[in-house]
């Protein structure tokens, strides 16, 4: 489960800078999603105090799977309790709101190697340092 984890989280890695236990992300452009709002522009996203979690698929392992060589499949979901958008344009703060996904990732082991499909990313793949220093985050 650890490396599971480890490998989803290397993944949000590309896209999120931590800082003081938060995360962050940058968007660019029309978003609907977080927390249901519309917003057009570029924006940072910070969400609280994200923990990485892992299970495995209710299915388990079917025996053609072990004897092809798989010996892990399941989810790692990161997530926070709150989150809140910078309006770079504004330069404000929207208001903290209720939790939010990370990023989800299913994730298989075989052979000795992960390969893994983003099933939902938060932060749209984009990365943060494409449109603000880390240094930036207010």
């Amino acid at each position: 489960m650890k490396q599971a984890i480890e490998t989803c989280k290397s993944e949000a890695n590309k896209y999120w800078v931590q800082r003081s236990g938060d995360w962050f992300t940058g968007q660019n452009g029309t978003f609907t999603g977080l927390n249901a709002a519309t917003f057009t522009g570029q924006s940072i996203v910070q969400v609280r105090e994200v923990t990485f979690k892992g299970h495995l698929d209710p299915g388990g392992l079917s025996e053609a799977d072990k004897l092809n060589g798989l010996d892990w499949r399941g989810w790692v979901h990161a997530d926070g309790p709150a989150s809140r958008r910078y309006d770079v344009t504004g330069k404000a703060w929207a208001p903290w709101k209720a939790g939010v996904n990370v990023i989800s990732c299913r994730l298989e082991h075989q052979n000795g190697k992960w390969t893994f499909d983003i099933i939902q990313h938060m932060g749209g793949g984009v990365d943060l340092k494409t449109y603000f220093r880390p240094s930036e985050i207010p």
